[in-house]
């Protein structure tokens, strides 16, 4: 996907307002999880407003590292009776096990790490998308 050059600013509509920056920091604050802050993010900011708009690469590795927080955070709270191996996941899914993984890494399929692995996991509250279909997580493997 091609970046966006923002020029003028969407939220207050300031003519030619809108300034490239780089080494931006975003902090977290989830429901449920301990915040923590992303460094070193770039994005177009208002000179106005002061609003601003990540650029793709930024907002590809806010998910990530969301993701691989929440999965910290997850690991002590998550039993091992809601994990799910990836290769069942991958049948109910009908994908290759390298796009589960692939869906783990890029912050499209929530996990937790079990040691240095990572391990889907049954959540009722997510939702994933794949082949343009919604599956909930709770409902994908027959695990007991």
């Amino acid at each position: 996907m091609k970046e966006k050059v923002w020029k003028d600013c969407p939220a207050c509509g300031a003519h030619g307002s809108m300034v490239l920056r780089g080494n931006l920091i975003e902090r977290v604050d989830g429901k449920g999880y301990k915040p923590f802050s992303v460094k070193g993010l770039e994005g177009y900011i208002c000179q106005k407003c002061h609003d601003g708009i990540l650029t793709i690469k930024s907002e590809n590795r806010l998910r990530v590292e969301i993701m691989e927080n929440r999965a910290r955070q997850d690991s002590a709270r998550i039993p091992a009776s809601a994990l799910i191996p990836v290769e069942e996941i991958a049948k109910s899914l009908k994908v290759p096990r390298q796009t589960v993984h692939w869906m783990m890494r890029v912050g499209r399929m929530p996990f937790v790490y079990v040691g240095k692995q990572r391990f889907p996991f049954k959540d009722k509250s997510k939702k994933i998308f794949v082949k343009g279909q919604s599956h909930k997580m709770s409902d994908l493997a027959n695990i007991h």
